[in-house]
């Protein structure tokens, strides 16, 4: 099904703010909503007065970003209308995160006899299950035509929800003509463990740095620290001084071929997650070549085959991760890591290209 216009609201948009606004800018710049003219909605508290849009530049898509607090459902519901109201053609609203944000989009697509669509995505899923935000996701969900989940866990989770839809598994993608092998990339003399990307509690830093044997291994972080676990870190630091020569924190790369230098900068792409949807950074090591160790949660399990293309470890689980771990860094040594590296772009090849 085509459409003459979609519109789409989600929370971010844009790589630099995170997997769900990188994961969004990539399926609108490839035109996955089927549309001849897409339009995406974000929020925005704190420069856009309340009861107001304004449109954003942007290269890939027609934004605009409203003003929003809590509660402020009516006035997106509203906007979406009046956005739905100047198409032509078959029309589709969507919610990319089914959260607070949901169920004004979803509804206001439905009275407009649009066809509607939630995307579930990670944190709206678990959070919205078995936490506060659990209204707001079904209420949303029950006006959805089609419901989408980034793993076969997160759709068994969605439909939990009782909607009237089956969710169905539709993964994520990753270019990999721009994550690839890099020719003539030495590895470090020591081996190094790297994380990417905005590091929260969910990401498992906790349990990495409880796992790792310094001794042996070096870390290297690229990304943003949330306040908890750049706390997390300084406390560990000043619990083992001698470990700070051996831990590197480097900012947020947006550039993606400086991403992609920065992976092939280490030996070990980790990936200790608590909970997860299917993390972008997941698939773009495994595109590039790399060696990765990820737990066993979200879609981590439909994209690694353990031990082939990757390693997979028990979430929470410090002795499953330092042996994941040990696997992992026994194949770097034994041949660099070509052997898995090839199967995991062979993977990637095979069923999460765009």
């Amino acid at each position: 099904m085509t459409f003459g216009l979609a519109v789409i609201v989600a929370p971010t948009f844009g790589r630099q703010q995170g997997g769900v606004g990188a994961s969004l800018e990539r399926l609108v710049a490839g035109g996955a909503f089927g549309a001849a003219r897409t339009v995406v909605l974000t929020p925005d508290g704190e420069s856009v007065p309340r009861g107001r849009f304004e449109r954003r530049p942007e290269a890939s898509a027609e934004r605009y970003a409203f003003g929003w607090k809590a509660g402020d459902g009516a006035f997106l519901a509203e906007l979406v209308a009046h956005l739905l109201a100047g198409g032509s053609g078959r029309k589709l609203a969507a919610a990319f995160y089914v959260g607070e944000l949901a169920f004004p989009a979803l509804s206001a697509g439905k009275l407009a006899g649009a066809r509607t669509l939630a995307c579930g995505r990670g944190n709206d899923v678990d959070q919205g299950l078995y936490g506060r935000e659990a209204f707001d996701l079904e209420r949303a969900l029950r006006h959805a035509d089609v419901i989408t989940a980034v793993s076969s866990e997160m759709a068994a989770k969605l439909a939990l929800a009782a909607p009237p839809v089956a969710p169905r598994v539709v993964w994520n993608a990753v270019d990999p003509a721009r994550f690839r092998p890099l020719p003539g990339v030495r590895p470090p003399r020591r081996l190094t463990v790297g994380m990417f990307g905005e590091l929260k509690e969910k990401k498992g830093l906790a349990v990495l740095l409880e796992a790792l044997d310094f001794e042996r291994f070096d870390l290297r972080i690229v990304g943003r620290l949330r306040e908890s676990e750049a706390k997390l870190l300084h406390g560990f630091l000043l619990l083992h001084p001698g470990c700070e020569a051996r831990i590197r924190v480097d900012p947020y790369v947006d550039d993606q071929e400086q991403l992609l230098e920065l992976l092939h900068a280490v030996d070990v792409v980790c990936i200790p997650s608590l909970a997860d949807g299917m993390p972008n950074v997941l698939l773009e090591a495994m595109a590039a070549g790399r060696v990765t160790v990820a737990s066993r949660v979200g879609g981590a399990p439909e994209v690694i085959e353990a031990g082939k293309s990757g390693f997979l470890c028990a979430p929470r689980d410090v002795e499953s991760l330092r042996a994941a771990l040990a696997a992992a860094s026994g194949e770097v040594e034994r041949d660099g890591g070509r052997a898995v590296g090839a199967a995991a772009r062979a993977r990637i090849l095979a069923a999460f290209t765009p």
